[in-house]
């Protein structure tokens, strides 16, 4: 199981009695499930939701920096050759077509002790000698983030599984690489979604230690 997590230093846990939470969602399987799992696990007073026609690119670029984790169930759009091509899929409206891509990501600072990519490929892309992976996932961490989890390939309905138990563990406060690695192996011993596909594609990428 330790392939599920980056190499890096030891990611602390996430406060349980402090940590305020943005969840973001959008024509995501399973979304408004997530949703709801990261409710459940904070408590509705500690989460703000962006859903559906309000996961604007406006909404969630103003928002986000001001929470301490930040969740997007949402679709990716992930480009293996060109990483700047890579984007989410936000609600168009205000002008903007709803993609933040990798450029804006990491151009505008996020001071999120974690961010939450439950979204297909999210941490896919290019790998670039002496760089690694260049993508969506490494963008947040360009842009500040403490550490990001994203998937190696698509995900469907089972991650709002993985997440509701993800974030149960975080929330009792285990560091997140070991919350991540609960909730697959949560899923690994479920003989429903014991193929490797369904929960070994989670994976924790490390940021600057803080």
């Amino acid at each position: 199981m330790d392939q599920l997590v980056a190499a890096g230093t030891r990611n602390r846990a996430v406060n349980p009695e402090t940590t305020r939470v943005l969840a973001v969602t959008r024509d995501a399987p399973g979304g408004a499930r997530e949703v709801a799992a990261v409710s459940d696990a904070w408590g509705a007073g500690r989460v703000s939701a962006l859903a559906e026609s309000a996961a604007t690119l406006a909404a969630v670029e103003a928002a986000a920096p001001r929470f301490d984790l930040v969740h997007f169930a949402v679709h990716a759009t992930v480009d293996t050759r060109d990483p700047t091509a890579s984007y989410l899929h936000l609600a168009p409206g205000d002008g903007s077509d709803g993609r933040l891509n990798v450029t804006a990501i990491a151009s505008r600072p996020i001071r999120a002790d974690l961010v939450v990519l439950s979204a297909c490929e999210s941490g896919a892309g290019p790998v670039y000698r002496g760089e690694g992976v260049l993508g969506l996932a490494r963008a947040f961490v360009m842009a500040g983030a403490g550490a990001v989890v994203a998937t190696r390939w698509p995900v469907g309905d089972v991650a709002a599984d993985v997440m509701g138990a993800f974030y149960r563990d975080l929330a009792a406060g285990q560091p997140a690489e070991d919350a991540v690695r609960g909730a697959a192996l949560a899923e690994r011993r479920d003989p429903r979604t014991a193929h490797p596909f369904y929960w070994a594609g989670w994976m924790l990428i490390e940021g600057t230690p803080r």
